[in-house]
């Protein structure tokens, strides 16, 4: 179903970046997050917020960061979410999936995100770890085996193109459900990152006819539209520490 499709039945996300901290440092990052970024938000703030929220529509909380496994009160706001009957989705790098942090949480999510930049030496590159692929592939496994819906996000860029198709049968193999595409933008870290270039229209649409007609993965597959921040949902809130706002794609 798509955002419109969403906003239209009642659907209205709030998306919740309680931190700009982050165990990784990535090359694209548009909130230029890092394990030194600060400008935490409190949680008793952002559980009225999330309260309130709801109370307007928006009845879909999603939880990114930064990592928003490393903020110290997301029980605080999954328990808000819960007592005002919201769903809660998790974006995650996944480095923490197999961790106590998350095993407090576990099932209380509708759908876990995992970050995928590319095949393995794209991807790790692009983090600056070596064990950042194995990571996001353990955290799938981890993910299935407990019956945890899960999806992949993946941050487009030229050079990516190429590796669409092996990503999404990638994808479809390890039990994800859904593949989002966000088209790299030159924002926060990612305005001085190097050999990653935004898609320029043609590389769009090869997106579109690589996925979503020659779909033979069989996931939902997800476009973000470059050119509309947000899905261009009038349904969709977000709430970012002061230091990361920008314009954010996200849409879980």
């Amino acid at each position: 179903m798509s955002d419109t499709c969403l906003a239209q039945a009642g659907v209205g996300i709030l998306q919740v970046h309680p931190t700009p901290t982050c165990n990784l440092e990535c090359a694209h990052c548009y909130s230029s997050s890092s394990p030194k970024a600060r400008g935490t938000l409190k949680p008793d703030r952002l559980a009225a917020a999330i309260e309130e929220a709801a109370a307007l529509g928006f009845n879909v909380v999603s939880l990114s960061g930064g990592e928003p496994l490393i903020y110290d009160g997301l029980e605080t706001l999954v328990d808000a979410a819960d007592h005002v009957g919201s769903r809660v989705n998790l974006v995650s790098n996944g480095i923490l999936i197999r961790s106590k942090r998350y095993e407090r949480l576990a099932g209380r999510f509708g759908v876990v995100a995992l970050s995928l930049d590319g095949l393995a030496e794209r991807h790790n590159a692009i983090r600056g770890s070596a064990s950042c692929f194995e990571s996001v592939r353990a955290a799938s496994e981890a993910l299935r085996r407990a019956g945890q819906p899960f999806g992949i996000i993946h941050t487009l860029c030229s050079e990516s193109l190429g590796e669409l198709q092996d990503l999404a049968g990638l994808a479809s193999d390890w039990g994800a459900t859904l593949l989002q595409l966000h088209p790299f933008e030159r924002s926060g870290r990612g305005a001085s990152a190097t050999r990653l270039t935004a898609l320029c229209a043609e590389e769009r649409l090869d997106a579109f006819e690589r996925l979503l007609i020659d779909n033979t993965a069989h996931l939902i597959v997800r476009v973000v539209p470059l050119v509309v921040p947000i899905f261009g949902l009038p349904a969709l809130l977000s709430i970012t520490p002061p230091a990361a706002l920008v314009s954010s794609t996200k849409s879980w």
